[in-house]
């Protein structure tokens, strides 16, 4: 099977999953409110992405910063140092909040935190699944349990990291329910917080490439492993009139709009059909069974 057939054969087994995960909600949702499920949830999908991809990460910068220099397939300009750095800061949109997804899933039994953090990490996943997977990742995609839950040198975890962000975050939405101006609010809160960590990061710590497009070299060609080019350079070249940082706006915008519409789809589903209904009150069992009232 070629790279692009497996890269949409795996885009579409990850929605018809979701489909099937949205569908059964009403008839566990008694099983998926308690805060122990989360806590079970939540954990393994932590320790699975530092044992599959974090602790690499972290092994792979040590071993570069004591003169240990791999090919990691960067052409042109030596990006290396910032790709691995990249990695360990988390400066991409999805592993930064897919971690503090588990984490806060672990810590507060409300999810109230998670359920901010929730749709940017279902656009930032779908982002990926529909720009990167679905085209069959620069032609590593495969259906091998190697790519699927492992990936491959240097990017791991790619796609089942991808595939768990949009699981957790539609689990979210679907078992807390929706403040709409209260969500609202915290989530552009959410979002400003990570903005101004990356950028703290990219211009602190002389991180120039994967930074969500807050440094120009995120917007070149030739600057990403084996020659491909930046992943915001296809939008630099349609609007080449503007120069940077003045076309960090026109993607951040649409970014915007889409995180907005799902915010506004959770408010929806979880105010107006009844079978997907979480009240926004709390249950008079022990948080470990059922936080909300059912």
């Amino acid at each position: 099977m070629s790279a692009l057939a497996s890269g949409i054969t795996l885009v579409v087994l990850t929605f018809v999953f979701c489909g099937i995960q949205i569908g059964v909600h009403p008839f566990v949702k008694k099983i998926t409110n308690s805060y122990l499920f989360w806590i079970i949830l939540a954990s393994i999908m932590l320790i699975y992405f530092i044992a599959a991809r974090y602790a690499w990460d972290c092994s792979a910068l040590n071993d570069y910063n004591h003169g240990i220099r791999k090919d990691y397939g960067y052409t042109d300009i030596d990006y290396t140092s910032s790709f691995l750095k990249a990695k360990v800061f988390l400066t991409d949109l999805c592993p930064f909040f897919f971690v503090c997804s588990c984490i806060f899933l672990i810590a507060q039994p409300s999810r109230k935190v998670a359920v901010v953090l929730a749709t940017p990490m279902i656009f930032g996943s779908l982002l990926t699944l529909f720009t990167s997977i679905m085209l069959g990742d620069g032609g590593r995609a495969e259906m091998s349990g190697q790519y699927i839950f492992l990936g491959s040198d240097p990017y791991r975890l790619k796609f089942f990291m991808h595939f768990l962000g949009l699981v957790l975050g539609v689990g979210v939405l679907l078992n807390t329910p929706s403040n709409k101006w209260w969500t609202f609010l915290w989530t552009n809160v959410a979002c400003l917080i990570f903005f101004i960590y990356i950028t703290i990061i990219a211009y602190g710590y002389d991180v120039h490439t994967n930074v969500c497009g807050i440094r120009p070299e995120d917007w070149l060609p030739n600057t990403q492993p084996y020659g491909t080019n930046a992943s915001f350079y296809p939008i630099g070249k349609i609007f080449s009139f503007l120069s940077f940082p003045w076309l960090i706006f026109i993607p951040l915008l649409v970014c915007y709009g889409v995180i907005s519409l799902f915010m506004y789809l959770h408010y929806i589903i979880q105010k107006k059909v009844k079978f997907f209904t979480i009240n926004n009150s709390k249950s008079k069992e022990p948080i470990w069974f059922g936080y909300y009232k059912i």
